[in-house]
């Protein structure tokens, strides 16, 4: 947050309010001590919520803005040499004899390039409106439903849904509908913002993250080719990329047939070092 690329990615501190029944959390989260300043929520600041909840907790948190992070780090990987060509892929066998490791970070796409069934999208739908005195963020978590406000850098972002199994990226009238009506329960004054922008998409969700090294056979020739699987991570992308991303490149090393005893070296390499300039401990946004 204290360097110039802050505003650029959209990092900044927010403080704000989990709303939940006693069902959805036993005790505290498991990032009670994660955070700054957290405390369970006081009755008075239960008052207006108007959905049948239990408890609550307060806590100010470091939170980054997805689209301008992940352009941020486009640009960033292409200043350190990282070629992008976009292009369909039948098979990975197509990189037989041209790669020597192919890394598969291909999300709901590997439930087709792959059959990897275990996969399945969790869609997403949310609504962006223009609200400038939001200033914290809101989430309720209850058997009525499921409502979020958070604020980004240029408006505020109101949600949500998580629907298992729709493929559909198109967005949906009722849950539009559905989404305003849990976000005016939640926060009236939602009701003077003007929708500025919609979107919907496909968390890639799987039974567990895929973060593994595998010998592939390729179908067409005797090769074999090396691949490290990095996917299935759901809506937690942002919240796990860099961990994800360290563990990928090492299993990417021991393809390549450097040992693991050689790590220490490895911190010398322009990836790593990249890699080491993420910010810690963020929590991400949906």
């Amino acid at each position: 947050m204290q360097q110039e690329m802050a505003g650029e990615i959209g990092v900044a501190p927010y403080s704000g309010y989990l709303y939940f029944t006693k069902d959805k959390f036993e005790g505290d989260p498991i990032y009670k001590d994660d955070v700054i300043g957290y405390r369970r929520v006081t009755a008075e600041e239960m008052e207006g919520i108007k959905f049948d909840l239990d408890t609550g907790c307060y806590f100010v948190s470091m939170m980054m803005q997805g689209n301008r992070y992940c352009y941020w780090l486009t640009e960033s990987l292409r200043r350190h040499g990282v070629n992008f060509h976009k292009r369909k892929v039948a098979s990975l066998s197509e990189f037989s004899g041209k790669y020597d490791v192919v890394l598969n970070c291909t999300g709901l796409g590997s439930y087709d390039l792959l059959n990897d069934h275990e996969l399945y999208p969790v869609r997403g739908q949310i609504l962006k409106v223009r609200a400038p005195w939001i200033k914290f963020f809101s989430i309720v978590t209850s058997e009525e439903g499921y409502a979020y406000c958070i604020p980004c850098v240029d408006y505020v972002v109101i949600g949500g849904t998580a629907q298992k199994g729709n493929w559909s990226e198109e967005p949906s009238a009722a849950d539009r509908k559905g989404i305003l009506d849990r976000c005016y329960r939640m926060i009236p004054s939602l009701k003077a913002a003007p929708v500025v922008g919609e979107w919907a998409g496909l968390r890639p969700a799987r039974t567990s993250v895929r973060l593994e090294r595998e010998e592939l056979q390729c179908s067409t020739t005797s090769a074999r080719l090396q691949v490290v699987h990095n996917y299935g991570h759901a809506g937690a992308g942002l919240t796990l990329c860099w961990g994800c991303a360290k563990d990928a490149v090492l299993l990417a090393y021991q393809a390549l047939g450097i040992s693991l005893k050689h790590k220490s070296s490895l911190t010398n390499n322009r990836f790593f070092e990249f890699i080491n300039e993420a910010p810690k401990n963020f929590h991400s946004k949906i």
